[in-house]
């Protein structure tokens, strides 16, 4: 998909909407991985917050809604028999020890503007002037506009795949959300990050153990959905909708939330998270962070021309830090309410 590289046996990671995770040991838990899914959920000790408990605060007019996302343990990955499932999902058990407020949704274009003073254009403008040659760990690497078929030139108008105050932000990269979270920080009086692989997982699942938190097609905006046709490209490492510039991002909240209050964790833009791609561990593991170095970022979620398998809750992605596209954003976590 033009939007999105698939890690699939071999490294092959994403840009614009790509592939996914982590994790580290607790007292008692078994020695080989589990078998199938489960979800164990548990307030933290020092808070009485409530699974899905919404916290908003205000920026400039602009709100940033928030759920919370309780203390627990849950099996990270997929089953053997999940359709679609690819051979990196390994399962293993994750234990988070602290709870954490995830932004609602992901960070929209009014949002960006508000803390970062930069609009979309500025943002696509940036990918189009941007001469670096990315190699998602395979090959000699390309430049981002040459991926995605533009020209330097181009009017950033043209790369454009929704624009709006409601629409998620996108063309941002990894080290451009890492910006955003520490801007905002400043301003809400929470510690904001990007999440850790296991928390997106966690808190995308939201008590569920089945490839999705629910309904893919009333819970998410993808490209089996949109209409926008397939086909994988072998030059460009990523599917494509048929070739063409088909399909777009679409406003949030527009579909069903999951269980914890959390919309669009599945389709419509994949989601940066902190850590840097890498194997699972063998065992159970407690609030895993991932390697300390790395070739891309994880991205999760799927996006609006994924196909379905792709927007499972265990697929995982990446792609490089510096990178950015049209299929690509993020949404925060927060600490300290």
């Amino acid at each position: 998909m033009r939007g999105t590289f698939r890690v699939g046996r071999m490294l092959i990671l994403v840009l614009v909407g790509l592939t996914l995770i982590l994790v580290l040991g607790i007292a008692g838990c078994m020695k080989r991985a589990p078998e199938s899914s489960s979800v164990s959920v548990a307030n933290v000790q020092t808070n009485s917050h409530q699974a899905g408990e919404r916290l908003v605060k205000t920026v400039n007019g602009v709100e940033f809604a928030f759920r919370w996302c309780p203390a627990g343990t849950f099996t990270m990955g997929s089953p053997a028999n999940e359709e679609n499932r690819d051979s990196v999902e390994t399962l293993h058990e994750v234990t988070l020890s602290k709870g954490f407020w995830m932004l609602e949704t992901e960070v929209t274009q009014e949002m960006w503007q508000n803390v970062m003073g930069s609009s979309l254009e500025t943002q696509a403008k940036k990918m189009l002037e941007d001469d670096t040659k990315y190699g998602f760990g395979v090959g000699d690497g390309v430049k981002l506009r040459d991926m995605y078929g533009f020209e330097r030139d181009e009017d950033p108008k043209n790369t454009l795949r929704g624009a709006g105050s409601a629409f998620p932000m996108y063309y941002v990269s990894w080290w451009d959300c890492e910006d955003f979270c520490r801007k905002l920080s400043t301003q809400i009086g929470l510690k904001l990050a990007l999440p850790t692989e296991a928390q997106w997982e966690y808190a995308c699942r939201a008590g569920s153990t089945g490839p999705y938190a629910g309904d893919l097609d009333a819970m998410g905006w993808y490209g089996d959905i949109t209409g926008t046709p397939l086909v994988f490209d072998t030059e460009r490492y990523e599917v494509q909708p048929d070739g063409k510039h088909t399909g777009t991002v679409h406003p949030v909240r527009q579909k069903q939330p999951n269980a914890w209050g959390l919309y669009d964790m599945h389709g419509n833009v994949w989601e940066w998270c902190l850590d840097w791609y890498d194997d699972y561990p063998s065992g159970c593991v407690t609030d895993p962070r991932g390697p300390a170095r790395g070739v891309c970022r994880i991205h999760r979620g799927g996006c609006w021309n994924s196909n379905a398998g792709q927007c499972r809750s265990a697929c995982r992605a990446g792609g490089p830090a510096g990178g950015c596209g049209y299929g690509v954003g993020f949404r925060p976590i927060g600490f300290g309410e």
